[in-house]
């Protein structure tokens, strides 16, 4: 008699289980969440990491694994915790509802929500917001410096009327000192890059082709002590890539695209190219 009982009441609370089961359909697909983006830092002491929705907007976390104390970034994407632990580098995505609607609108591409870029302060859970952000980079294993590049929106209250930009003409690359929030800019930088460790960096400019002071060029810079070096000069008919650095941080190699009348034009441009190409650096 007691074992009835017994199964009586586990086949009802089975049952009362099962009746409770919301059935698995659209709506809760999109509540389901993905943990990913996972960094930490090299004592341990921090780890970060993003949570997305289906529907919905994501957001960074950072935890301190000795206290188990979260704080949160709404919105962040893409996390980048400094090897120190001592900054958070992340993309602030806007509203995804205010993003929808845009795209629902067919808002023009320069006209739709911007993302913002985030700088969390680990230790006094500080966060500054750099609006209009492009692209960001930090190095691998980098911890002082940032790189960034924004699209704010062109300045209409001024009588003179702005210098139209050429299609491959590059914009201002502002080097971030994530300890002190100082701010260097060079300017008409295309494409550029850190290295590995984070304490140099390559960038290539294209200035407007009015300007006939700032020369076009693939360049390095080193933050720290803000020292520049030209690598290798060129003209607006050549496409020059970023280098690849070799292991032991001594030679770079990167591509030069000349269009054939150029070549015609200048015979001596492959050996120059293969010079330039084997140059060894210090860096």
């Amino acid at each position: 008699m007691k074992k009835n009982i017994i199964a009586i009441a586990m086949l009802v609370t089975v049952s009362f289980a099962f009746a409770q089961k919301k059935p698995l359909d659209h709506s809760v697909y999109d509540s389901w969440k993905n943990v990913g983006a996972f960094s930490m830092s090299d004592d341990g002491k921090f780890a970060s990491y993003m949570v997305t929705e289906q529907e919905g907007d994501a957001y960074v976390q950072i935890l301190n694994t000795k206290t188990l104390e979260r704080n949160t970034i709404d919105r962040g994407n893409q996390p980048k915790l400094t090897p120190d632990g001592k900054f958070l580098i992340t993309t602030i995505r806007p509203f995804f509802q205010e993003t929808k609607t845009a795209k629902n609108k067919k808002v023009k591409p320069d006209l739709m929500p911007k993302d913002t870029l985030g700088i969390y302060n680990v230790y006094t859970n500080s966060l500054n917001k750099i609006p209009f952000l492009k692209t960001v980079k930090i190095g691998r294993y980098g911890k002082d410096f940032i790189a960034f590049q924004t699209t704010p929106p062109a300045d209409t209250s001024k009588s003179k009327k702005p210098v139209k930009k050429d299609k491959n003409e590059g914009s201002d690359l502002m080097v971030y000192q994530l300890q002190s929030g100082a701010i260097d800019t060079l300017k008409y930088v295309s494409s550029f890059d850190f290295t590995t460790g984070g304490d140099s960096l390559f960038f290539i400019r294209i200035p407007n082709s009015k300007d006939s002071i700032t020369a076009p060029g693939l360049f390095l810079y080193i933050p720290k002590t803000k020292a520049l070096t030209s690598i290798y000069n060129f003209n607006l008919k050549q496409t020059v890539k970023l280098p690849t650095v070799s292991e032991d941080n001594k030679q770079i190699f990167f591509l030069i695209f000349v269009r054939t009348d150029c070549f015609q034009k200048c015979p001596n441009l492959v050996d120059a190219q293969l010079q330039i190409s084997g140059l060894r650096l210090s860096i």
